[in-house]
Formats: structure tokens, C-alpha cells, sequence
């Protein structure tokens, strides 16, 4: 599975490949914190502060290509309220094992473009 849209992502921003390796290294050391914050609301059972990180991932995720990262927080954001806490917990997970996925494309892309 392709966790970046990069041909895409990179036509967007002009064909500027300096600017799309800092929106990773900026996803890469922001995503982790925002996931965190994410897990701490939804065990406090604070729907408006995980819809708000969900959101956040979103539009971080989107700003970088990652369709599924996107989707998944989306996802989230939209459902929060409607969730069991396992199902929840799941989709968190599963949104958490994206967004690692996600960080190590762009960790390669990174290697393969200072090649």
C-alpha cells in the first residue's frame, strides 16, 4: 500500500522538492505529539479535544499526500461521539499504525532523494 501520494502532492506544490521534505520532517516530529494527545482525550472520554486532534492529523496528513492517514483521521473526527470506547481504541490504533507507516515512507523517500 502507497501511505504517500507524492507525484501528486509534489505537483501541488510546484514541483518544489525542498518544501515537500520539510512538510515531512514537519509531519515526522509533529504527527507523534498530535496521536498522544489524541489517545489522552479518548481516555478521558473527551470527544471535543480528540475530534480536535483527529482534525489536526487530517489536515497535517493531507498537506503531505498521506490519502490513508487522512481518511482514518477523518474517519475518527467525524465518529468520535457515535464510538464504543473499544471501537474507538481501535480505530486509534489503526490510525497510529498508519501514521508510523506514513512517517517511515516519507523516511525513505527522504533516503531515495539524496541518492
Amino acid at each position: 500500500m502507497d501511505h504517500l501520494e507524492t507525484t501528486e502532492t509534489l505537483a501541488r506544490l510546484g514541483g518544489d522538492a525542498q518544501l515537500l521534505g520539510e512538510l515531512y520532517a514537519a509531519f515526522s516530529l509533529d504527527a507523534p505529539s498530535k496521536l498522544e494527545k489524541l489517545g489522552n482525550a479518548l481516555a478521558r472520554n473527551d470527544h471535543a479535544e480528540a475530534r480536535k486532534q483527529a482534525h489536526a492529523l487530517k489536515g497535517a496528513a493531507a498537506a503531505v499526500g498521506a490519502l490513508q492517514t487522512r481518511a482514518l483521521a477523518e474517519r475518527l473526527e467525524k465518529t468520535v461521539h457515535d464510538l464504543t470506547e473499544a471501537e474507538a481504541d481501535s480505530l486509534q490504533a489503526e490510525l497510529a499504525h498508519e501514521v508510523r507507516a506514513t512517517i517511515q515512507a516519507m523516511d525513505q523517500s527522504a533516503k531515495k532523494a539524496t541518492k
